[in-house]
């Protein structure tokens, strides 16, 4: 049998999961396309399998309830809270400097009035209505992914390194995390966490137990971090940044899928350079390179995050880092023929699945990979990336975003 892509078969899951029988796995992905969605602009933004239900929550363009469009290129998102009736989202929008003006009510809320990025929160019922649905962060430049936090806020990321010094599109430094909480104003939310480093940043990612905070850098020679914050939940207080340093420095096509591997991790000194150099300060001191690192989740006790175009084939890869016994470990590597390819935001479920959103040029997945290795798709597109999946406490439901065609969308018997 000849194992491949379109028919969604793969050989293995990497250390940390054992997947069936090809023959079972193909049972397991068998499920047909069940209803497509089109917007005005564009035939299939995407379709789901089996039996999953979808609703269109928000799409770029409409109405907000603070009497602003919904802003574009919505990318990493997360559940802030959760009641019987309402869910409170925090949804990213991954805009270049220029590309999106500030309305200007706005721009005396805005880090940065010439910035266009930064995140909505989206508030809705048990029967997915919006509720309300709003700015709250403003001014800030690629924000890309993200995470949440045990206290419920929400840690955006700005996936650029802006400069005024060297472009006329922005007027102060860009390349930070911000905490956003719903509950508080524009301008409460607009002070960067300048102590979290300046860099590519795409995930952030809290360890519960201790606060610390883990951070993906998307460069094709980026680095992992964590910050430590100086007081336990208290992340603008500052702390200290580091990277992670293996054993010894590998490339990455070299790690064995079967091992884990120890690390320790190395002060950053300059955390807020002019230039884009804390990476290259990390590895001057001998940090890990990795390929495009992307999305990041707490998922049993582990950090997993995901590198774009990591691996022998340069198609994906996911690692899972223990930081109880500083272990780093293969948990996934894509090949040509993988069921996952190009993996880049995760989440992982209260209930064990990991929810994998795919960003390949050809046709992007989402999937969730079960705790016993049962992987299945949940929906499809080939009108761009998947973005911001996140899962509600209950099981009955999840959230996702499709970035090119600026939609977020709820997801129900999956």
């Amino acid at each position: 049998m000849t194992f491949n892509r379109r028919n969604f078969l793969g050989k293995t899951l990497t250390a940390g999961i054992i997947l069936p029988q090809a023959t079972a796995l193909a049972n397991i992905l068998d499920a047909k396309e069940s209803s497509c969605f089109s917007s005005k602009n564009q035939n299939n933004d995407f379709c789901t399998y089996g039996s999953i239900k979808s609703k269109v929550l928000s799409t770029r363009g409409e109405r907000m309830t603070d009497s602003f469009n919904v802003p574009p290129r919505h990318d990493g998102m997360g559940i802030i809270s959760q009641t019987d009736k309402l869910i409170t989202l925090v949804r990213n929008h991954e805009i270049s400097d220029g590309d999106y003006f500030v309305p200007n009510p706005l721009k005396k809320f805005a880090y940065d009035p010439k910035c266009g990025g930064g995140t909505t929160t989206v508030i809705v019922d048990s029967d997915f209505n919006i509720v309300e649905e709003k700015y709250s962060l403003i001014g800030t430049v690629d924000n890309c992914s993200g995470g949440i936090t045990p206290w419920n806020t929400w840690l955006t990321c700005e996936e650029d390194v802006a400069h005024p010094a060297n472009t006329k599109k922005v007027s102060k430094k860009h390349g930070y995390v911000f905490e956003v909480d719903p509950n508080k104003s524009l301008g409460e939310n607009s002070e960067p966490i300048k102590e979290m480093g300046r860099f590519n940043h795409e995930a952030a990612v809290v360890d519960p137990a201790t606060s610390i905070v883990y951070l993906t850098e998307d460069r094709w020679d980026s680095c992992f971090y964590r910050f430590i914050p100086n007081v336990k939940g208290q992340l603008r207080n500052g702390g200290k940044l580091q990277a992670l340093k293996l054993n010894r420095i590998y490339d990455t096509k070299e790690f064995n899928k079967n091992r884990s591997y120890t690390v320790e991790w190395i002060d950053i000194e300059e955390v807020d350079p002019d230039s884009d150099t804390v990476r290259v300060e990390a590895r001057k001191k001998g940090a890990q390179t990795f390929v495009r690192g992307e999305g990041a989740s707490f998922h049993f006790g582990k950090v997993y995050f995901t590198c774009t175009q990591g691996g022998r084939d340069k198609k994906g890869q996911i690692f899972a880092y223990n930081p109880v016994a500083e272990e780093l470990e293969i948990f996934y590597e894509a090949t040509d023929n993988s069921i996952i390819r190009m993996p880049d935001n995760i989440c992982s479920t209260p209930w064990g699945d990991l929810l994998v959103c795919e960003d390949d040029g050809e046709l992007n997945l989402l999937t969730k990979i079960t705790r016993d290795g049962k992987v299945s798709r949940i929906a499809k597109s080939t009108n761009g990336e998947w973005a911001g999946v996140c899962a509600d406490s209950t099981g009955k439901y999840i959230f996702a975003n499709l970035q090119k065609s600026g939609l977020t969308i709820a997801f129900t018997d999956f």
